[in-house]
């Protein structure tokens, strides 16, 4: 039996096979004879995530304190200055540091710090300012340079396991890089890849496989480095994992003309975000929110569906509402309601097209409004959808849309909408392309928030206004 051993020990275990033939070694199941099996325990995560990076901000903070009260001996000035420092940037989460980092802000800091610690002093004369910015600045420079040292003996005491997305050659150049620089704090314990990788010892493990691993391992970074892997696969990984407890970081294209800050000796760095939507706090915060919304409307509104009650059922034959099945959250089909305003809602499962001669005349005025939307508010109610979200299609243009857009499923991660960012800028009907849909979608996804929200609803109400239907 091999054991892959990390500094802090063997905590977390995977099976993974080794192909005598090529030397490679992967995840394999169970059940799967191989020529060689092992188990693989990676190294247990001294702290958490967040705690490992708490921990670097800590110690930046806590010297400058030191440094800026020494200098202006004035706790507000170093309250003052710690938080500017926050503000622009100094204790944000980075793999290089370095004390030269950032002297705009570094000097802008000084200046504030000095400014609050004259202002409480009230002492005399230009010198004295003088000095204090001098010294300030000099102060805040030392300070991140002795914290660094620390950090950096920290890390290497404490690494963490870290996976590589991409088995090709800049993914092997990271992999060495980590192994030859300690002071970054991470140890590469297996790489993603679906092709071989022939210059690493480490377990390599099939893109499929990977949120399997990271998750029985306890990996807690993962950077892409591109290779030749298909790209559609990582994004794909990288969505799946935004919700975990695992960092993300990945290499730009042209990473040698990359203008990102952060780097791991000299390789270029960006941070994937997390994944806003699977917060609990904003779900929670946004479902009251859309409650309040929701009821509120429906009571104020109350008189004017009756009123497009009565109109449907007077002014065409059929029933007054409008019922379809629709994917929603996680692929889970629910019955979505709207009024009717076509002959044959019923009939065949095109789009609905500009001019559409299934409209009838009370129909366009309803879409025109947007009031055929508004028995929607129950969908909303019963939790079906939300307020704002990707647009729930059709079951079947949700297989089409599956079937030859790579990314559409991942549009599936939040509940359905009753608008969202695509319809905000125009995109809706059956003259648009699903592509730029979804890619819309997604994107909205990505950086959600309650501002974006706002935003969406009240470029839907002005669109609604200027009469372009929905």
């Amino acid at each position: 039996m091999s054991i892959l051993r990390t500094p802090e020990g063997e905590v977390g275990s995977i099976e993974v096979a080794t192909d005598e033939s090529s030397g490679r070694t992967a995840v394999g199941d169970p059940g799967t004879a191989t020529p060689d099996r092992r188990r693989m325990r990676l190294g247990a995560e001294p702290y958490g995530r967040g705690l490992r990076w708490g921990v670097a901000e800590t110690v930046l903070a806590a010297f400058d304190a030191v440094g800026l009260f020494l200098v202006s001996r004035s706790w507000l000035a170093v309250l003052v200055g710690l938080f500017a420092q926050r503000t622009l940037g100094a204790y944000g989460r980075r793999f290089h540091l370095t004390a030269v980092d950032g002297e705009r802000r570094t000097l802008a800091v000084a200046a504030l710090v000095t400014f609050t610690a004259i202002s409480v002093t009230s002492s005399p004369g230009w010198m004295r300012p003088v000095a204090l910015f001098l010294l300030s600045s000099l102060a805040l420079f030392l300070a991140r340079a002795g914290a660094i040292v620390v950090i950096h003996v920290l890390r290497r005491r404490r690494p963490i396991p870290v996976m590589v997305l991409g088995g090709g050659p800049l993914g092997m150049t990271l992999v060495e890089t980590l192994a030859r620089h300690p002071e970054y704090g991470l140890t590469p314990v297996g790489v993603v890849s679906d092709v071989g990788v022939r210059r690493s010892d480490l377990p390599v493990v099939p893109t499929h496989r990977a949120r399997q691993a990271i998750a029985e391992t306890g990996v807690r970074e993962l950077i892409c480095a591109f290779g030749p892997q298909s790209d559609a696969e990582n994004a794909r990984l990288l969505r799946s994992l935004q919700s975990e407890r695992v960092r993300l970081s990945m290499v730009p294209r042209f990473f040698d003309l990359s203008p990102t800050s952060d780097h791991i000796w000299g390789i270029p760095l960006l941070e994937v975000p997390t994944a806003l939507s699977d917060s609990t706090t904003r779900r929670v915060v946004k479902r009251v929110l859309e409650l309040v919304i929701v009821t509120s409307t429906l009571v104020l509104t109350a008189p004017v569906m009756l009123v497009c009650t009565v109109a449907v059922k007077v002014t065409s034959p059929g029933p007054v509402f409008y019922r379809q099945r629709r994917v929603g959250i996680k692929g889970k089909e629910f019955m979505i309601l709207k009024f009717r305003t076509m002959v044959d809602d019923a009939g065949g499962p095109s789009w609905t097209l500009v001019d559409d001669p299934r409209i009838t005349k009370l129909g366009s005025v309803l879409r025109r409004t947007g009031l055929d939307e508004l028995p929607q508010l129950f969908n909303v109610l019963r939790g079906d959808m939300s307020l704002i979200g990707p647009r729930p299609l059709r079951v079947e243009h949700a297989r089409e849309g599956a079937a030859s857009i790579p990314t559409f499923r991942e549009r599936e991660r939040v509940r359905a909408g009753v608008t969202g960012l695509a319809e905000a800028y125009g995109l809706r009907g059956g003259d648009v392309s699903a592509e730029e849909r979804t890619r819309f979608d997604n994107l909205y996804i990505d950086r959600q928030s309650l501002i974006m929200d706002a935003f969406i609803m009240l470029k839907s109400i002005v669109s609604i206004l200027r009469g372009h239907s929905y």
